[in-house]
């Protein structure tokens, strides 16, 4: 299966008051096309920022190295004028909290309209034609009442499947889904989440899913990238990490989901996310693994293939680098 997008040794530092903190320590994955590829880990370890590197949406404080090809061109070398080009029509974001994201000023039509219009050369009837069709296909069956709302009439579920159609509306390649569903409860969550796997079998776009849940991941996700304080720890299909986790990292996170089927005591993980102004020498989980050696404070484990498809940086498994 060809890669859509591939992430190689992505660096991201900010320069703050107190020092550089040092968010992205060389990321590497790729996304496919046609999957959802999950990004999880603990909050502060830097999935938001790899997505808003992907868009080039970072500070202006912000140093970035690496490479971030998009169907075969290294975004990081376009010029903000291709980039907006590319932010919307070929790449749509859509966030947490939609109510942060749509205006409460204007009516749902307004906003859809700007985008539609924005993105695609359709004249006003024909955008709002369009508009009427995304809603629908989002589940949302009264599309001419939506269009008349304002963000704050409608509930969480239905603002998230507003901002999932206006994400839709170009047809991208790449949808980046930054933990869509954590503001909503329960029932809502997985309904956007059969959404999105149905929506994605219809559009044939590939899905960056940007998560902390591993239920939310063992539901929808293809593929799962593990990341630890700006570094990707492990790589694997959803079916084979969950049955066989080889970082002692996801074996933490993993220990303490729990299991309705067996009465086990859940093991929190020791210690806490390091600050990444002054992040560990070598590997940066050595302070809170059980198996640590002297070599993991030394360097960094570089990620290798373990067993085909199944990627780990360990030096449990040879991760061992030469920087």
């Amino acid at each position: 299966m060809k890669n859509l997008l591939e992430i190689r040794e992505l660096y991201v530092n900010f320069r703050t008051l107190w020092g550089i903190a040092k968010v992205l320590n060389g990321v590497n994955f790729t996304i496919r096309k046609g999957e959802i590829f999950g990004l999880v880990g603990e909050t502060g370890c830097g999935k938001s920022v790899t997505a808003s590197t992907i868009l080039r949406l970072l500070p202006p404080n912000s140093e970035v190295s690496g490479e971030v090809l998009f169907k075969g061109e290294n975004l990081l070398e376009k010029s903000e004028e291709e980039m907006r080009k590319i932010r919307g029509r070929e790449i749509s974001i859509i966030f947490q909290d939609p109510m942060t994201s749509l205006n409460p000023l204007f009516k749902i039509r307004d906003q859809m309209l700007d985008i539609i219009t924005l993105h695609n050369n359709l004249s006003k009837e024909e955008a709002e034609k369009h508009a009427k069709e995304l809603l629908k296909s989002v589940g949302l069956p009264d599309p001419e009442r939506i269009l008349n709302s304002y963000p704050h009439e409608l509930s969480g579920g239905m603002r998230q499947r507003v901002m999932i159609a206006m994400a839709l509306s170009s047809n991208p390649s790449l949808l980046i889904a930054d933990e869509p569903t954590t503001a909503l409860d329960v029932t809502i969550q997985k309904q956007i989440l059969e959404l999105i796997l149905e929506l994605k079998d219809q559009y044939e776009f590939s899905v960056l899913f940007i998560t902390h849940d591993l239920g939310v991941v063992a539901e929808i996700c293809d593929r799962v990238g593990v990341m630890y304080a700006g570094n990707i720890v492990e790589i694997a299909t959803t079916e084979e990490l969950f049955e066989t986790p080889l970082h002692p990292y996801t074996q933490g996170l993993l220990s303490v989901v729990p299991d309705p089927r067996y009465r086990k005591k859940l093991e929190p993980l020791k210690g806490s996310v390091p600050s990444l102004l002054n992040p560990p020498t070598g590997c940066r989980f050595h302070p809170r693994c059980n198996y640590a050696s002297e070599i993991c404070k030394q360097k960094k484990p570089i990620l290798c293939e373990y067993s085909p498809n199944h990627f780990v940086a360990c030096h449990l498994y040879g991760g061992n680098s030469d920087d």
